[in-house]
């Protein structure tokens, strides 16, 4: 029993990193929803390394091979905030369900760990990549650095976000739908 709550509380409290990273649930009205979030991110990226040129006082070359590093794991980053929405969907779903038998729960549970492996399998790879030409202090900077952008991305999304069963209409602000159930 102790294991399962421990486990349900690793799948609650996946990093923050992860809940940023996950797409956006409503497009804007008016314009394809893939184009402006790749140019949204593109420039969300673009100022976060310049920042991080900055504040760690990289030189253009290292200022490159530290967009690299970003931009390798960035696909596995967001593939694995994929499957963890996915992952905790279907456990929030199975325990809104009395019928939802043990073996569902081991097998989602046992999911959560592999999504936790791979986490920590991208963060070494990542920390082992940063070391070939950042300094320890300049690695421990960064990783700080990105956890306050990834926090920010996090508060931006929620103070965007429509609270649950809400309605984008044309003009406005959203409104609830009133068929939509709320917990």
């Amino acid at each position: 029993m102790r294991r399962t709550c421990a486990s349900l509380l690793i799948a609650v409290a996946l990093p923050a990193a992860l809940s940023a990273q996950e797409p956006p649930r409503l497009p804007p009205a008016g314009e394809p929803a893939g184009a402006r979030r790749a140019e949204l991110e593109a420039r969300l990226y673009e100022r976060f390394l310049e920042r991080a040129t900055q504040e760690l006082g990289l030189a253009a070359a290292t200022r490159e091979r530290l967009g690299d590093v970003i931009k390798e794991t960035a696909e596995s980053r967001r593939e694995l905030a994929r499957e963890g929405l996915e992952v905790r969907r279907s456990l929030v779903a199975a325990l809104r369900d009395p019928a939802s038998p043990d073996t569902t729960f081991r097998q989602l549970l046992g999911r959560l760990d592999e999504l936790r492996e791979r986490e920590l399998r991208i963060w070494r790879r990542e920390r082992s990549r940063l070391a070939e030409f950042l300094s320890p202090r300049q690695q421990a900077e960064f990783m700080g650095l990105r956890a306050r952008f990834n926090d920010r991305l996090l508060e931006f999304r929620n103070r965007r976000r429509p609270p649950r069963g809400a309605v984008w209409p044309r003009n406005g602000p959203p409104r609830l739908d009133p068929r939509v159930p709320r917990p």
